[in-house]
């Protein structure tokens, strides 16, 4: 800081010393300070490469700090200087300001801009549900239910599919429903055959390939089956039909990784309109209770529940055991091997190596307690334990800290990195879809 300082005293200021200069404030800890200098470079040098990331950063401070005036302008400085996705996210900040500071009109007025300047934009399903809440803020309520009805139809399982049915049902005073019908006696090819017609018939040579893939998965030998089938399944797999076969015949020779990764491939070939219409069957596919006892020994020790480990793993690592990220963290539940040696430690299953990570026992086990710990650590707040899992509990409790005042949307949407925003979301939609699918499962069958 001192170097920096003395140099850019000397002359004419530098933008890379600038934001040196901030940055290692930021690094002490002193973001006040570093706030002073990221400014200063936006003044100065507002086409400077570092200039983008710091209006983000910028934007979220005052954000977080309440000075809406001042978070809005450096949110519309992204709109008018940044990229198409920079944009949309900033036009979507600004909206979500306005409607937390009840400026209702403003808000409304923000979010049309989105769905006029976004039209293709995947976050128009966010966009919406909040035009829904504005409504209803308004006085609107039949306004809100378009909106809810857009909202719902284009993701009726994902976050704010749930987030709408769950609006929906406030206003009308009714339990909201599943957005989506189950039939348990239904079969899953017959209905994905009445909405999907590019199923292609199989080759003699495909067939070969794929009854000898179905035989060493039976055997166990699950990367040589794969190997033999993959031909085979992309051809396949381009069909709605072929990739529900492939993820079916993955699960039965106990690959779920595979299994569900055909099964997202053929998620994408459902049209919109039959989103509310997917039988149980299909679902199973998509939301399977992998590892089924080690999840539910381990769910009961550390008093956490089944279908929240089950979604956070689905997110973490789609089932496969020995996943690994460009970070290092490995296994099922995507845990990093300092804090699987910790866990590990007291936990008592000693001793730790690194690959310990890749056994679905281990790392379930260790997942589902830090979970529990997470738990404990936030009072018992799927939003701020699930933040804490993706970004870090010192991060979480910041963002609790400021949102402390703020509904449960409003809070999901103050999570201040982007990447543990659209976590979060991701894994609640999960949870809740678990939990709908235990339900139904249970009431079905007389449980």
């Amino acid at each position: 800081i001192k170097w920096a300082g003395q140099y850019n005293s000397s002359g004419t200021p530098d933008p890379n010393m600038t934001y040196l200069i901030g940055r290692s404030y930021r690094v002490l800890g002193q973001t006040d300070s570093a706030m002073l200098y990221y400014r200063k470079l936006l003044e100065q040098f507002p086409k400077d490469s570092h200039a983008p990331d710091l209006r983000i950063y910028v934007a979220a401070y005052f954000e977080e700090h309440r000075q809406s005036d001042s978070a809005r302008k450096y949110f519309r400085e992204m709109i008018s200087r940044g990229n198409a996705a920079g944009a949309e996210d900033a036009r979507l900040k600004i909206g979500l300001s306005f409607f937390r500071d009840t400026l209702y009109d403003s808000a409304m007025t923000e979010f049309l801009l989105f769905r006029k300047h976004h039209p293709e934009s995947n976050k128009l399903p966010s966009v919406n549900y909040w035009l829904a809440r504005t409504c209803v803020a308004k006085g609107k309520k039949d306004s809100a239910e378009i909106f809810l009805d857009e909202s719902e139809t284009a993701a009726p399982w994902d976050y704010y599919g749930w987030m709408s049915r769950s609006l929906r049902s406030s206003i009308s005073g009714t339990p909201p429903p599943s957005g989506f019908v189950l039939d348990k006696t239904g079969k899953v090819e017959s209905w994905a055959d009445s909405v999907d017609h590019e199923t292609k018939a199989l080759t003699l040579a495909d067939s070969v390939l794929l009854c000898s893939g179905a035989a060493f998965l039976l055997m166990g030998f699950q990367d040589y089956a794969d190997w033999i089938m993959e031909p085979a399944a992309n051809r396949l797999g381009a069909s709605m039909v072929g990739a529900i076969e492939l993820a079916k015949l993955y699960r039965s020779g106990g690959d779920t990784y595979h299994s569900f990764r055909w099964a997202k491939q053929a998620m994408l070939h459902i049209p919109d309109h039959s989103r509310l219409s997917i039988p149980l069957g299909f679902f199973d596919l998509l939301y399977p209770n992998a590892f089924m006892k080690t999840v539910l020994d381990a769910a009961a020790e550390f008093n956490v529940e089944p279908e929240y480990v089950w979604a956070i793993m689905r997110q973490e690592s789609t089932f496969k055991p020995d996943i690994a990220s460009p970070v290092g963290a490995t296994g099922l539940m995507q845990i990093m091997p300092a804090t699987g040696a910790v866990l590990a430690k007291k936990l008592k299953l000693l001793p730790f190596r690194q690959d310990s990570l890749a056994s679905p026992s281990f790392s379930i086990r260790c997942g589902t307690y830090y979970l529990r710990e997470l738990l404990d650590e936030t009072g018992n707040s799927f939003i701020y334990a699930t933040a804490s899992y993706n970004g870090g509990l010192n991060n979480a409790n910041r963002w609790a800290d400021a949102s402390d005042d703020l509904d449960f949307a409003m809070k999901v949407e103050r999570i201040g990195f982007s990447e543990t925003r659209n976590y979060v979301k991701k894994v609640l939609a999960n949870y809740w879809t678990y939990k709908y699918l235990t339900t139904y499962t249970a009431a079905a069958s007389g449980r």
